[in-house]
């Protein structure tokens, strides 16, 4: 099977970190599933700082600059606030 080359550049605000080497997967979906584990894994330092920035996006490319998924950091997580009880 062919490894797709996959690049996971970060996106801050009007900011971006490109991901200059990349990383090969079997397909997309384990690209997405990689880049799921990256968002999550830079939420928990962010939370280890006393933050949590959820403005954040990674996006999946290839080398030729074309977008394949678009994470949004907002929807790497699910946030469970307490109830409002009296």
């Amino acid at each position: 099977m062919a490894l797709g080359l996959y690049f996971f550049h970060l996106h801050e605000g009007s900011e971006m970190i490109a991901d200059e080497e990349g990383r090969e997967y079997e397909s997309l979906n384990h690209a997405v599933l990689a880049a799921l584990c990256d968002a999550r894994s830079i939420l928990c330092e962010d939370v280890q700082c006393g933050r949590l920035d959820l403005s954040r996006t990674l996006s999946i490319e290839d080398m030729t600059g074309t977008i394949y998924h678009r994470l949004h950091f907002a929807h790497a997580l699910e946030i469970i606030v307490p109830s409002q009880s009296h």
